[in-house]
């Protein structure tokens, strides 16, 4: 199935609770077709796995974190730091790890045996670089024991163990042993554990135990593996313990270029160069944010923006009603109050300001300079109020509203008392406005 396919079907199932969920996933078990279904409650489409009992994912592929895509087995290919096991057989005089190389275990063919009491004598060998990709997942260190019959069943003791060398420390079943002869036991090995019969031991390791994360490439192809034995009878040095085969199996996950999946509380993503990167669930709301390059979700608050002052260092700035955000001269990004806004849009020297179609209102004053004029249009032309009820004055005089009616004249050639009326009438008009003292 490929990704617009399974976009599809992510679709179909949008929403639907987990019941649904189910049903469509037997639906697809039912009716196969280029699927590569291995059960029903687990559903694989081209290595991505959805869980039935899970929703399935929308939005983003995910993997099984769990899903191990790559094993190796890696046997001795020569002698590691230390040989210190005193026998082998055949004893041929060659190096030790010859003895215990073999893909199928030959037992009483070849081996290494024998030890001191009450300490531990011990071998660590070399191993192959790994061919693997991906993300180690764990590995498991494989031994083959078997001990002698003690003389006195009830001094039987620790004979063997399982060791590894990695960071250039020892580990074994107590953790770190700064050296096997005397420290941690015999690894996993109980007492009485190592029987008569040849059987096999082993120890996991999900993490690299020296640095505390996981296994990586570079960790696995400088790993030494290794075992410690001493005598079973705590009483008699001759009653050997033996060993004829070590191997580590490596187990990785590869995810595809492009997907993401969930492990734990962390989310990882594979990039187009198919490398791992994880981005970590660390809680971004808090002042300690462990990593670069983000902002803190805390900084975006309800109407605020984020800015950066100074050292760039991005902080909050809550925005309240009617503000502008500006930067006055030698100040930093800030809400700017009535002044600073004034004060930014005079000072742009040569520019005009065109209002289109807008009113200007709530206008405090309005002044023009010495060389201003007032320019009026020659088409529909400008009216200076446009109710007779809007108060109006000139030079200084409190501003009135339309001035009444001038009644006309009707007195004859030689009766001039309507005209004065009328002129006065006129004049105190000029004067109510103040174009006239």
């Amino acid at each position: 199935m490929n990704l617009i396919a399974w976009r599809k079907l992510q679709a179909g199932i949008r929403g639907q609770g987990e019941k649904s969920v189910e049903d469509t996933l037997a639906h697809l078990w039912d009716n196969p077709t280029s699927f590569d279904v291995t059960s029903l409650d687990k559903l694989t489409v081209n290595d991505l796995t959805v869980k039935k009992f899970l929703k399935a994912p929308l939005g983003t592929d995910r993997y099984d974190v769990d899903a191990i895509t790559g094993i190796e087995i890696l046997r001795p290919n020569g002698s590691g730091d230390v040989e210190g096991i005193p026998f082998q057989i055949p004893s041929d005089g060659l190096n030790h790890y010859l003895k215990v190389d073999e893909v199928a275990a030959d037992d009483d063919t070849t081996y290494v045996y024998g030890a001191s009491t009450p300490g531990f004598a011990y071998d660590v060998y070399n191993l192959p670089a790994t061919t693997l990709t991906g993300t180690i997942k764990k590995i498991i260190v494989t031994a083959r024991f078997k001990r002698a019959a003690p003389g006195n069943p009830a001094n039987v003791q620790y004979s063997a163990g399982i060791i590894i060398k990695t960071g250039g420390s020892y580990y074994g079943y107590g953790g770190v042993e700064a050296d096997p002869q005397t420290d941690g036991g015999a690894g996993a090995i109980s007492p009485g554990v190592v029987t008569t019969s040849w059987a096999d031991y082993s120890m996991t390791w999900a993490l690299n135990p020296q640095s505390g994360v996981a296994w990586t490439i570079a960790d696995i192809d400088a790993l030494q593996i290794g075992i410690k034995l001493r005598d079973c009878d705590s009483s008699i040095a001759t009653v050997y313990t033996y060993c004829t085969q070590v191997y580590v199996t490596v187990y990785s996950h590869t995810i595809k270029a492009g997907y993401i999946w969930i492990e734990g509380a962390d989310q990882h993503i594979i990039n187009a160069s198919n490398s791992e990167r994880t981005l970590l669930s660390e809680d971004h709301t808090v002042a300690t944010d462990p990593h670069t390059g983000y902002v803190l979700e805390s900084l975006f608050g309800t109407h605020a923006i984020v800015r950066s002052i100074g050292s760039g260092t991005p902080t909050s700035l809550n925005i309240t009603e009617q503000t502008l955000v500006g930067r006055v001269t030698g100040g930093s990004i800030s809400a700017l109050n009535g002044s600073q806004s004034m004060t930014i849009l005079s000072g742009q020297a040569g520019t005009t300001f065109d209002f289109g179609s807008q009113s200007v209102t709530g206008i405090g004053g309005l002044t023009l300079l010495g060389s201003a004029n007032l320019i009026i249009g020659t088409t529909t032309g400008t009216k200076i109020g446009t109710a007779i009820t809007q108060l109006l004055g000139f030079y200084g005089a409190v501003p009135v509203d339309q001035p009444g009616i001038v009644v006309d004249p009707v007195g004859g050639v030689v009766v001039d008392a309507e005209c004065r009326t009328a002129v006065i009438a006129v004049v105190d008009r000029l004067q109510e406005l103040g174009l006239v003292a």
